[in-house]
């Protein structure tokens, strides 16, 4: 994993059995941008890079494919469901709640 790639007790099977159930929450929307855009841009959201201080926004280049969420400050312990627009796109993450 790209995100603790100096910190390897972070790739254990335990914490890759976790960070896929938040990987499992995520989902693509597309929504058109509106003036008065109500939602936070990924750009915003702090990096995770303490274990890799080569880590990069993907603003510039989104690709569904490849995002990594783990590589972003996101609360995948919310009780509500959040939302990310990438910036520039109509692409929006949504991060379901946790218990959903």
């Amino acid at each position: 994993l790209e995100v603790y790639k100096n910190c390897l007790q972070y790739t254990e099977d335990a914490y890759l059995m976790r960070y896929q159930t938040y990987v499992d929450r995520i989902v693509f929307l597309t929504v058109q941008q509106t003036k008065k855009d109500e939602f936070q841009l990924l750009s915003q959201i702090e990096l995770k890079n303490k274990c890799n201080e080569e880590l990069k926004h993907d603003s510039d280049q989104f690709s569904q494919e490849n995002f990594n969420p783990l590589k972003y400050h996101f609360n995948f312990n919310s009780e509500s469901d959040q939302f990310f627009r990438v910036d520039g796109t109509d692409v929006v993450i949504q991060i379901k709640a946790k218990n959903k």
